[in-house]
């Protein structure tokens, strides 16, 4: 069997060590070296002692790869924007040079995300007693967190995706509320070191936003507290690991029977609108029924400016990276207290973060014309086509199956599509 030296095995650091292997990765697969010599590798200098960054809650082998792959982001993101590029590219670089530009952004201080926050209905503890629950509808509010850009999943989780028991096929999906903080923090209450510091933060946050303390404090209360029954109502992760627990279709018709109090119709095509729509006999798969009959009562008997106030903040929260260093220093604050992370990440790895994140597609585009290596492609492809035919072999030799289970298994094995990289 092949080995492997590694010179000056004491002195030297993990990070070099791991680089070294990451460069020699290539060779090693056209060798035909076998996979498990590079793990053991890994592991074992894995267990050495390693120091952690402070703009780092740990470090793995992920974590040094996805540092590398930062690096060459920013030397792609970085290079002039030339006018005959296509207009992604352009629009992936520009966003990275506003984020960069911090005097601008100071300069601008809070007005753009205050005309924001009235566009998608007021935040109710910054607008006080201007603010009319008459105007406030919590669909609606979905519909306007849409059309800005923000996320819809604060009230009931929607998304589109690949079906889990017809791989050729998308389905809309709804699942629980994606929550502010873990549901295991959320349930346990104001006691809870963790969900008093969520508290705290919200509660400055406001103020810095420009609310008044004492009625932040109060209506941030109840706001919480109603995120806190989203999350009692939620399943917990433990009992969601089981797929086909979680895989409930239904057609559209039999949603709005099962769910009456919801428009579904109404409120899937504001959704998806401009690019599609979907009929009566949409399919669509629910992953927790129990959490959607009990979110209709709860919102029904949850005050309106209580359900504006936890989707603003949401919101808010969420834009919070974007804005004044004095927001992000209080941000920072409540991610140690989270994570133990004492410092943020340097100001170019966030913004690539975020256009590459915002525009992945482009970026994507962007990083196969500068770093392409067709060498590399089929050798991932090669070692794919290994894994699958040792994978179906396993399932050919498998007791526990009967032969109609594993005949579906082989299957859908076969069917399943490569996508290794892009073509030029």
């Amino acid at each position: 069997m092949p080995k492997m030296i590694l010179k000056n095995r004491k002195y030297a650091s993990p990070q070099a060590v791991y680089t070294q292997l990451l460069k020699c990765w290539s060779t090693w697969t056209k060798l035909l070296i076998p996979v498990t010599i590079f793990t053991n590798l890994l592991v074992e200098i894995s267990s050495r002692k390693t120091n952690i960054p402070d703009d780092k809650s740990s470090v793995t082998s992920f974590s040094i790869i996805s540092d590398m792959l930062q690096e060459q982001l920013r030397a792609m993101i970085e290079e002039p924007v030339q006018p005959n590029e296509p207009k992604p590219f352009q629009l992936t670089k520009k966003l990275y040079r506003a984020c960069m530009n911090k005097t601008l952004i100071e300069n601008e201080g809070l007005d753009t995300i205050h005309d924001i926050l009235r566009e998608l209905g007021g935040w109710p503890v910054l607008e006080g007693i201007k603010w009319s629950e008459a105007d406030f509808d919590w669909r609606k509010s979905v519909y306007r967190f849409r059309r800005v850009g923000y996320s819809v999943d604060y009230f009931i989780d929607f998304s589109v995706g690949v079906d889990v028991k017809n791989s050729t096929k998308r389905i809309i999906d709804l699942d629980q509320a994606s929550l502010g903080l873990r549901r295991e923090f959320l349930t346990k209450g104001f006691e809870d070191k963790i969900v008093s510091a969520y508290y705290s933060y919200m509660v400055d946050m406001a103020v810095l936003f420009g609310a008044d303390r004492d009625r932040a404090a109060r209506e941030l209360r109840d706001s919480l507290e109603f995120e806190m029954q989203l999350a009692n109502i939620s399943l917990p992760s433990e009992k969601r690991r089981n797929a086909t627990a979680l895989y409930n279709p239904m057609t559209m018709d039999e949603l709005q029977a099962k769910f009456p109090s919801i428009p579904w119709m109404e409120y899937m095509n504001n959704l998806l609108t401009p690019d599609t729509s979907v009929t009566h006999d949409e399919t669509v798969v629910v992953s927790v029924p129990s959490y959607i009959r009990d979110f209709e009562s709860l919102i029904s008997r949850t005050p309106k400016r209580i359900q504006a106030n936890y989707v603003m903040w949401r919101a808010a929260a969420s834009s919070v990276s974007y804005l004044t260093e004095k927001l992000r220093k209080r941000q920072l604050d409540y991610t140690t207290v989270v994570t133990g992370r004492t410092e943020r990440e340097a100001r170019w790895k966030e913004c690539i973060d975020i256009s590459a994140g915002s525009l992945s597609i482009a970026s994507g585009a962007l990083y196969v014309r500068k770093y392409f290596n067709e060498d590399a492609r089929q050798n991932a492809k090669g070692m794919v086509a290994d894994i699958r035919e040792e994978f179906q072999d396993i399932l050919k030799k498998v007791e526990w199956m009967d032969e109609e289970t594993k005949q579906n298994a082989l299957d859908k094995a076969k069917s399943m599509a490569t996508h290794i990289s892009l073509s030029r």
